[in-house]
């Protein structure tokens, strides 16, 4: 179980995703949202509540971009990318195809109205051939 953070503003979440990116790199390691969580004293529950606290959770925000940023690249370059997809899909809503968006108002019966003006044309002066 992770300890209580200490985070105290955007600049330390910034210093410390930065800490935890180096040392993946270094490491030749992926990046990862529970390694982030852990790099910034948090649970991964923690991690993706706290990114809609305003400017720490900007910056949460901008360290799980990179994450996601890692994934999209492995997913690309990798040769067994199925755990790559499964992290795509479940952390940031990736999905195999294109889903239509129903608009409530879209499921409603579609009402179409006519409205039909005589013509100014006068047909009775037409000549219609018969045989």
């Amino acid at each position: 179980m992770t300890k209580k953070t200490s985070l105290k503003n955007a600049k330390q979440v910034d210093q410390k995703a930065g800490e935890y990116f180096e040392q993946c790199d270094e490491n030749k390691k992926p990046y990862a949202i529970s390694g982030l969580a852990m790099a910034l004293g948090l649970s991964r529950k923690e991690l993706l509540t706290r990114q809609h606290e305003g400017a720490i959770g900007k910056a949460i925000k901008r360290a799980l971009a990179q994450c996601e940023l890692s994934a999209e690249e492995r997913l690309l370059n990798g040769k067994n990318v199925s755990g790559v997809i499964f992290s795509l899909k479940s952390n940031w809503g990736w999905t195999d195809k294109p889903e239509p968006e129903i608009r409530e108002k879209e499921s409603q019966p579609l009402k179409i109205e006519l409205s039909l003006k005589p013509s100014s044309v006068d047909y009775s002066e037409t000549e219609v051939g018969h045989e």
